[in-house]
């Protein structure tokens, strides 16, 4: 059973985020991910350009980049930057 609650994710309507910056809310999905796993995870969502974009990139709290976050903490606890 443990191993079918891993697989599955629920996604909320509306993106349940903390007032931190992009980085605190992805490592929210693995707290132990690298800074090259979030990079990973940002490459294979098509977020990273946008992330790029801001001010602060990672460090951002734009309005803009938060409606992604929820999305990028999804993908780094479904291990979307591992490679098999």
């Amino acid at each position: 059973m443990p191993y079918y609650r891993k697989q599955l994710t629920v996604v909320m309507q509306e993106p349940l985020l903390f007032n931190e910056s992009i980085k605190e809310n992805i490592l929210l999905g693995d707290e132990f991910a690298s800074d090259q796993k979030i990079r990973e995870v940002s490459v294979q969502t098509n977020s990273l350009p946008f992330i790029l974009q801001s001010d602060d990139n990672f460090n951002s709290l734009s309005v803009q980049a938060r409606l992604k976050q929820s999305f990028l903490k999804i993908c780094t606890e479904n291990n979307l930057g591992k490679h098999y």
